[in-house]
């Protein structure tokens, strides 16, 4: 699949909404207007989007999957994911350390302990085996679901292709179960409110990715405008319809709506140009360390009393910032340690 760079730059501004979200959330600033933490909308709800999307991408590679070993497949995944949220983690826990320190208090209540460091290392902190709470750098939760929808899908594959049964079914029913660990308040291990919301949105985007290969992109385009108009009618005028199940809501209605816009905005422009900012690794980038850079500000400004962070211009300074980090760490850090774990991986196959 040729770059989606609609989606990347879409990625992007998901990132900074939900910096935004957990700006507010952390240091527990509020404005008059609106709100990401505690607002009309629950801006949280964006994971699902990212969910979505990589859903999406990860159903190109169907094909090839039923040809790859798991442990390739797997090494893969924990190439791309793993180094840079290892690194976060044990910088959010210095940071913690520091926080402690200065504030005589942890940060935001989470006592940073020798158990959690490990599972928030291994990204297992959330929605498996264990429950331990809020993870050190606790929005890599989405990162431990992740890990396990990658393991899901390949193993969905291989059991419908030995017993012939087309794998769209075994897509649908996950979505269907984690609806319902959702809905139900199901808790059990791998079936729970932190896997339910990764599994219904992370297959559900692969059966938007079989709908957007069989369906007209005009008639998808013509849906997708109409949902988007409809939704902001009554969000603005009968915002009472827009309060109950809005999680759910995004996810089935308003979410795919907008992924087939990005895709028909692809698909009709030339959007290549976009290449040169890397905006999806900046989402990625910004994701997995705004937790850190939230710490440190509130050490600095606990310790000195300046800047001050609850004003709502600072926080759109912080964003800046961290994408200006991002992009330090991507091209300084990730680049290069993804580029010799995959020639180590390569030189690793060579020698079988």
């Amino acid at each position: 699949m040729k770059r989606i760079y609609s989606l990347d730059f879409l990625k992007f501004i998901m990132a900074i909404l939900i910096v935004f979200h957990h700006y507010q959330q952390y240091t527990g600033m509020r404005m008059v207007g609106i709100n990401f933490y505690e607002g009309k909308i629950y801006w949280g709800s964006l994971v699902e989007l990212f969910f979505i999307i990589s859903g999406f991408f990860a159903a190109n590679g169907i094909p090839a999957l039923k040809e790859s070993a798991f442990k390739d497949y797997i090494v893969k995944k924990i190439i791309r994911i793993y180094p840079m949220a290892m690194m976060s983690v044990c910088m959010t826990a210095v940071a913690g350390f520091v926080y402690v320190k200065v504030c005589g208090e942890w940060f935001f209540g989470i006592r940073l302990t020798l158990w959690k460091f490990v599972n928030s290392l291994l990204l297992t902190f959330a929605g498996g085996a264990v429950n331990d709470g809020l993870g050190i750098n606790d929005p890599l939760w989405y990162l431990c679901v992740l890990m396990y929808c990658y393991v899901l899908l390949y193993f969905l594959v291989w059991f419908c292709s030995r017993i012939g049964v087309n794998d769209i079914y075994a897509f649908a029913l996950m979505v269907i179960l984690g609806l319902s660990a959702v809905q139900y308040g199901i808790e059990l291990p791998f079936l729970n409110g932190y896997t339910g919301r990764g599994y219904l949105a992370f297959f559900l985007g692969i059966l938007l990715f079989r709908i957007w290969n069989s369906i007209s992109h005009k008639i998808l385009l013509g849906y997708s405008v109409v949902v988007v108009l409809l939704s902001l009618i009554i969000y603005i005028g009968v915002y009472s319809l827009f309060i109950a199940n809005q999680r759910e809501v995004f996810a089935f209605v308003v979410y795919p709506a907008i992924m087939f816009l990005a895709l028909s905005l692809d698909e009709k422009f030339d959007l290549g140009f976009l290449a040169a900012f890397n905006f999806g690794a900046l989402a990625f980038e910004m994701y997995i360390w705004h937790i850190f850079g939230i710490c440190l500000l509130m050490i600095v400004s606990s310790a000195t009393g300046s800047p001050d962070i609850n004003k709502y211009y600072f926080m759109f300074v912080y964003v800046v910032i961290l994408i200006l980090f991002a992009a330090v760490m991507y091209n300084f850090a990730e680049k290069k340690i993804t580029k010799l774990l995959n020639d180590k991986l390569n030189q690793c196959k060579k020698e079988r």
